[in-house]
């Protein structure tokens, strides 16, 4: 018999056609480089040496250039964070997001987050030890193409530590007053101020800012306020806004 070989003519989406070796099988090389993102299709047809054309057979296929991106937004690594926090972020990719997944256990699990190009995720953080924590990021498109990215997260459920062991109860004063104790934070204390209120008069409270240091030594000038029974109550906070008074 006499063995005749095709002529096989193809082209990528809605460019010209393209005509290769003649033979009874073909391969298509076609550079990365050279395309884009999303699905593009390949329509083939092949002619004999007689000329006749045979129907033309269209295949569709998907290409992802790169990895979806994805970051937190908030919280910011500067800050705490404390109780029930909103994690936000963003992510993107040319081929869309399918979904966004946040791990708070080193990667063991994932949990789906609210949305995806911009996304929410809920956490108590009172079930996660404090101080810095990582929070994994996992992020599929819609090709099922994975990225994994990381940041930081600063828990501090724990209020401040403070004592005072001066001015004592039911002490008297002629203007000056001598506050002593200290105030310690896990994180660090961030604000430390005496409230300092009439018990004999109704009048606003007044606010004196103390300097925030570990050892508390600081004299209170009250020259300006009037004779009578005062209350003075010592607050520290700190960057998470936990609060001992």
């Amino acid at each position: 018999g006499v063995q005749t070989c095709a002529l096989p003519i193809y082209k990528i989406d809605d460019e010209p056609f393209t005509q290769l070796e003649s033979g009874t099988s073909f391969e298509v090389k076609v550079p990365l480089a050279t395309m884009t993102d999303n699905e593009h299709t390949v329509t083939v047809y092949a002619v004999d040496v007689n000329g006749v054309k045979g129907e033309e057979t269209t295949r569709t296929f998907r290409i992802s250039l790169e990895e979806p991106k994805g970051a937190i937004v908030t919280p910011t690594i500067d800050s705490s964070v404390r109780g029930l926090v909103d994690i936000l972020g963003e992510a993107s990719d040319k081929n869309g997001i399918s979904r966004v997944e946040v791990s708070l256990d080193n990667g063991n699990s994932y949990n789906e987050t609210e949305g995806t190009e911009e996304w929410k995720y809920t956490v108590d953080t009172r079930v996660i030890p404090g101080g810095t924590q990582v929070v994994f990021l996992r992020i599929t498109d819609n090709y099922g193409i994975t990225g994994l990215y990381s940041s930081l997260i600063n828990i501090d459920n724990q209020a401040p530590d403070i004592s005072l062991d001066f001015p004592l109860d039911d002490s008297s004063t002629d203007g000056e007053l001598v506050f002593s104790g200290y105030a310690y934070d896990n994180v660090g204390v961030t604000k430390l101020y005496a409230t300092i209120r009439n018990m004999e008069h109704t009048s606003d409270a007044i606010i004196k800012n103390l300097n925030v240091d570990l050892v508390l030594s600081e004299i209170v000038d009250l020259r300006d306020l009037p004779d009578g029974l005062y209350n003075i109550e010592l607050t520290g906070e700190d960057n998470a806004g936990n609060k001992t008074n």
